[in-house]
């Protein structure tokens, strides 16, 4: 596999103008020998220098197999497969070719007080270091001292089947990048013969790109006017219905389309959508889940109040409730301890997100195997907030209390 990562710094356009929002790193992400100091390292990750905790945030992949479908890229990165082909514009069964440069939406958190990163879990298909993942895998997205740091096995004890978490390199834009007008940090891959001149040429008045990195792969960069209208295309907020557009997607209820409670799946265009018929206020739910975007917590797709009665719409989760999975004669691939760890740590990652990086923080209150749903590549996601509340004002969610310990903050 050739190496990939040469040289890494930091971009920041507006207009025709570009300067640095991070320290250069140079070669140094190439050294996997390198020590954590006092001081936040960009050899590392992306320092936590932006407004806030927790934002969207995209990154470049290059297309390459294993991973060249919408499904193989979104599981590698943790990303909603659905935002993926939507963003690229292509469907779910989409083959790309080796090269093709896919933007990857994944949601951007900053973990600890002194990096961001995109958190995803990795299964080492064969013996591999965290300098080819870093490099090779995952195209240094992620770099060898960070996986070090963030995983409890050694440089020489990795093997096959062993799942390793990977943050990624993310950030969220810092208060001066907001007000010129930013909303969007991307991590883009720069090909040789680009310098930073011609980049603020051909991206000005587009999202900010925070990250450039040179590459050995020559492939045809996509236009400026193409990201720029992809991005901007996305569409984050939950949808108002009618109630006409529910009573006909689910053909009025029908019991052919109910899939267990009050739960209904229904077509809406040519998206398939579970809705949730509840008689009880569910005002307070839908203003929680409108704030929260997480690979691991259920999407709102939209909401109804008609004649008492509330209809929210979420993403279709194929596999049911892990009760549901748990209990049926799943095919044995699915059974082993790697998709149930996969399982697990899907899980944690939800209720991580839920505590330490919403703003206020939430206690879900109901965590059990029913309120937890599968999607059809058996990724977790935490439902049911119903009982879910915000956290009081003298409660100290664990982020900030490990920060005033740590700190004195």
């Amino acid at each position: 596999m050739e190496q990939f990562l040469i040289t890494l710094f930091m971009l920041y356009f507006v207009s025709s103008n570009a300067r640095a929002e991070q320290n250069y790193s140079g070669n140094s992400v190439l050294n996997c020998s390198i020590k954590h100091e006092n001081r936040p390292s960009s050899a590392f990750l992306y320092t936590c220098n932006g407004l806030s905790k927790s934002c969207l945030a995209f990154l470049i992949f290059k297309s390459q197999p294993p991973y060249n479908t919408v499904t193989s890229i979104s599981n590698l990165t943790s990303s909603e497969p659905e935002e993926l082909a939507a963003i690229n514009r292509v469907s779910m069964f989409t083959v790309f070719p080796t090269g093709k440069e896919v933007i990857v939406p994944v949601n951007c958190n900053c973990k600890t007080k002194d990096y961001y990163q995109a958190d995803t879990n990795y299964t080492l298909p064969t013996i591999q270091t965290y300098f080819t993942i870093a490099n090779d895998t995952y195209q240094g997205l992620s770099t060898c001292n960070s996986l070090l740091r963030y995983n409890p096995y050694g440089a020489l004890d990795l093997h096959a089947g062993m799942q390793l978490h990977v943050p990624l390199r993310c950030a969220c834009p810092t208060q001066s990048q907001i007000a010129s007008g930013t909303k969007y940090l991307l991590t883009y891959a720069v090909d040789w013969g680009d310098n930073v001149s011609s980049l603020a040429t051909r991206y000005k008045r587009s999202v900010t790109f925070v990250e450039a990195r040179y590459t050995i792969r020559k492939t045809k960069l996509a236009s400026s006017e193409e990201i720029r209208d992809e991005i901007a295309g996305i569409e984050h907020v939950s949808k108002e219905y009618r109630f006409e557009e529910i009573k006909e997607a689910t053909e009025d209820f029908s019991s052919k389309n109910r899939l267990g409670g009050s739960v209904y799946w229904g077509v809406f265009g040519k998206d398939i959508l579970a809705v949730k018929r509840m008689r009880t206020d569910a005002s307070k739910e839908v203003k929680m889940l409108k704030k929260i975007n997480h690979f691991n917590v259920i999407k709102l797709q939209g909401y109804c109040k008609n004649e008492g009665f509330f209809y929210l719409v979420f993403e279709y989760m194929e596999n049911g409730s892990l009760r549901e999975w748990l209990e049926k004669n799943v095919p044995t691939e699915h059974q082993s301890w790697g998709k149930r760890i996969q399982i697990s740590l899907d899980i944690a990652n939800g209720l991580q997100y839920l505590h330490n990086f919403t703003e206020p923080c939430y206690v879900h209150k109901d965590i059990n195997t029913s309120n937890i749903l599968l999607n059809k590549n058996v990724r977790a996601k935490i439902a049911n907030f119903r009982l879910a509340k915000e956290s009081e004002g003298d409660i100290i969610c664990n982020h900030r209390w490990w920060e005033q310990r740590l700190y004195g903050s």
